[in-house]
């Protein structure tokens, strides 16, 4: 404890952090009360280059996470500390091929993440799935049936025309399993996107399972 004390007493003390940075040109300043802070930079182009000037008394850490969604095609399955399964089924519950999906047809899509423990309580998780064109998703909280899906509990699911994000926790050695309620409406050939889970402060922990195409037929075909 003295160690520290003397260490921390010879230390500047900081009101937050500030500093000037450059992206791709264009030089901004940033200031903030708060020592630990997350900037959003746009990138526009393939190339893109930052520089740092810290203006404060002590010293600061940077970090630059890159994140995206690869190209259709592009993606592969992987993961680092986390593990992910994607299983599709029928209202029964069987499990089904949503290579070609006859029109009309409604299904589940159920992923289930889970920690292997190697690390620590995973905090502020998010599973992202797109899906095709083709697909409509059904809103649990809307949809007058009340099907119950099963799904474990999260923290928040946002869903949109194409895409579901759910924001959850996930302690050691344990899994949840999400669900989802799709339908085939149009016909025609797609492409299903990867689904990605990753921890949203952490790119170190993530897991993908690739995208594929999948096609939309006429019923009886």
């Amino acid at each position: 404890m003295k160690e520290i004390a003397e260490y921390v007493g010879d230390r500047p003390q900081t009101n937050g952090v500030h500093f000037n940075y450059q992206w791709n040109g264009a030089t901004d300043t940033f200031k903030s009360h708060k020592v630990l802070q997350q900037k959003e930079l746009p990138v526009q182009q393939l190339n893109n280059s930052i520089r740092v000037e810290n203006t404060a008394k002590t010293i600061l850490f940077a970090r630059v996470i890159s994140t995206g969604i690869p190209a259709s095609g592009d993606e592969e399955s992987a993961r680092k500390g986390l593990n992910i399964d994607v299983t599709y089924k029928n209202i029964k519950g069987e499990v089904i091929n949503i290579n070609r999906l006859a029109q009309g047809t409604d299904f589940l899509a159920e992923v289930t993440i889970e920690n292997p423990g190697n690390r620590e309580n995973y905090k502020e998780l998010a599973l992202s799935q797109l899906f095709p064109a083709g697909w409509e998703i059904h809103n649990a909280r809307m949809d007058i049936s009340g099907l119950d899906l099963g799904s474990d509990p999260y923290t928040y699911r946002d869903i949109r025309d194409d895409r579901v994000h759910t924001y959850f926790d996930l302690s050691k050695n344990s899994s949840k399993t999400f669900v989802i309620k799709l339908h085939a409406a149009f016909i025609g050939d797609y492409y299903l996107p990867a689904v990605q889970c990753e921890a949203m402060y952490d790119a170190s922990v993530f897991a993908r399972k690739k995208g594929k195409p999948v096609q939309v037929i006429q019923p009886g075909k």
